[in-house]
This record gives structure tokens, sequence and C-alpha cells, in this order.
């Protein structure tokens, strides 16, 4: 391997990445929750990537994306609580 390069991270440190980054957008968010979640997303895409090298913003962006769905329904009149991420709407958890 190149010297200007380094080694991948582990599934756990894509893991704690991706949801330190998570935490810091969806500031209200369960952290133990947003874990879980970006943990589930990982295994289900790493089983199916050919090519893992996008697979941490991949996650990352899977678990907005629920955590938005979530907070569109909960603002459409759904259970109440809330969680936003700046440009979204409550989000229950």
């Amino acid at each position: 391997m190149p010297a200007n390069m380094t080694a991948p991270a582990s599934p756990e440190e894509l893991v704690a990445a991706a949801t330190d980054q998570l935490a810091r957008r969806f500031r209200q968010a369960d952290r133990t929750e947003l874990r879980r979640r970006v943990r589930a997303s990982y295994d289900r895409l790493a089983r199916i990537a050919r090519i893992t090298e996008h697979l941490p913003v991949l996650v990352e962006h899977e678990v907005a994306d629920q955590l938005r769905r979530e907070a569109a329904r909960s603002a459409a009149g759904g259970p109440s609580g809330s969680v936003t991420d700046g440009r979204s709407a409550g989000l229950a958890l």
C-alpha cells in the first residue's frame, strides 16, 4: 500500500463514524437507536455490495433518509416527539 494511503477502516470504525455524523445532524436522536440503525444498514449493504468504497456514505444517507421520512410522517399527524436535523420536521423515535 502506498505511504500516503491509510488502511481501510474496520466495520466498527465505520459504524462509529457514521453514528457520530448522524448524531451531529439529528441532535435529539437517541444515540443507541442511531447506532442500531447504522449497524443494520451497514450489515445489509455490506452483504450485497460489490464495491465497498462508498459504503460509509451510502449507510449514512440511508439512515438519514429513514429519519427524515419518519419526521415527515410525524409532522403529518403521527406520534409526538421530535428530532430534527434543521431541514426536517419532528421525528418520533
